[in-house]
């Protein structure tokens, strides 16, 4: 992972520590946007760990993919800057459970889109190098998890 992208992963869990210090679990109910905001960043704190290890493993591969690859990168890394502007400066006035209880939910959708996408690669035809075929993707892009999880790709719920 890389500094930046720590740096800002470890200010976000100091804000909430900070709020639950100060006893604001309990505080305001968090909106809908909110809950899906914490969500969002459950998948993309991952999705930018997927990314960066991807990039590291990948090193060998052509031009192509390697600019793909750090193309990928780039978004993963703005995607999570632009929840976190949205989460931390609310994280201390609301309830911390129910934030919590959605970034979880990312996690656990992104591990399963993550499953769900091999199964898709192993049915179809084997693509070539990193990326899916057309079959697989259409599969994983079929999927209710999908639509879930591409939420946090556009995240167009976010006030500008």
């Amino acid at each position: 992972m890389s500094v930046p992208l720590l740096r800002s992963c470890l200010d976000w869990l100091c804000s909430m520590l900070t709020a639950v210090n100060m006893g604001a679990q309990t505080t305001t109910p968090p909106s809908d946007v909110d809950l899906t905001a914490a969500y969002c960043l459950g998948v993309v704190l991952r999705q930018t760990h997927a990314a960066d290890q991807m990039a590291a493993n990948f090193e060998t591969h052509d031009a192509s993919e390697q600019e793909l690859l750090r193309r990928h990168q780039r978004e993963s890394q703005e995607q999570l800057r632009r929840v976190q502007a949205y989460l931390v400066p609310k994280a201390t006035s609301l309830d911390l459970r129910a934030l919590s209880e959605a970034q979880v939910r990312g996690n656990s959708d992104f591990d399963a889109l993550t499953a769900l996408t091999k199964r898709a690669a192993e049915d179809c035809q084997p693509a070539k190098g990193i990326q899916l075929d057309e079959c697989a993707e259409a599969k994983v892009r079929a999927s209710d998890l999908w639509r879930r999880l591409d939420r946090c790709r556009r995240l167009d719920f976010l006030p500008a």
